[in-house]
């Protein structure tokens, strides 16, 4: 037929734990609209929005230096094969944490407030493992966001 499930492992078996830790730190006479990159393998816009920090707005808090740290726990569950193609579905549960330090008048570092934190959780589909659609529902002390987005955070 046009639709069969797989016979998968145990449920428990397809819960992943995942988490990534990015410091990102530029120097001397650099522009503003700089000051929010990452510039690591999986570029996120500056702490805030749904490649660092889900909850909290698009490059909210930006400085010369920046600490993200995010943590997701990854279940798929239901696997499924519909016109000869492999899907998976499930959810995510995360908390993400940053903290940017900004140079002081008195040519001394400073943290730009302190750690900033957001949590939430989402939907996940999976097409053949290479293709991820992600919503997300991130909130945070300041609003909530709502995310669609096209593969994995990290």
């Amino acid at each position: 037929g046009w639709w069969s499930p797989l016979s998968s492992p145990s449920p428990l078996a397809r819960l992943v734990l995942a988490g990534r830790v990015a410091l990102d730190a530029v120097f001397g006479d650099v522009p503003f609209l700089e000051l929010s990159a990452f510039r690591d393998p999986y570029p996120a816009q500056g702490l805030g929005g749904s490649t660092s920090m889900r909850g909290v707005l698009r490059r909210r808090f930006v400085g010369p230096v920046k600490l993200l740290a995010n943590v997701e726990a990854r279940w798929m569950p239901l696997t499924f094969h519909l016109w000869r193609q492999r899907f998976d579905l499930g959810g995510v549960l995360f908390c993400d944490l940053g903290r940017v330090w900004s140079r002081a008048d008195d040519g001394g570092w400073r943290p730009a407030n302190w750690l900033h934190a957001s949590g939430g959780g989402g939907l996940r589909a999976a097409w053949d493992e290479h293709t991820v659609m992600r919503f997300d529902l991130g909130v945070s002390s300041e609003t909530t966001t709502l995310d669609f987005v096209l593969g994995q955070m990290f």
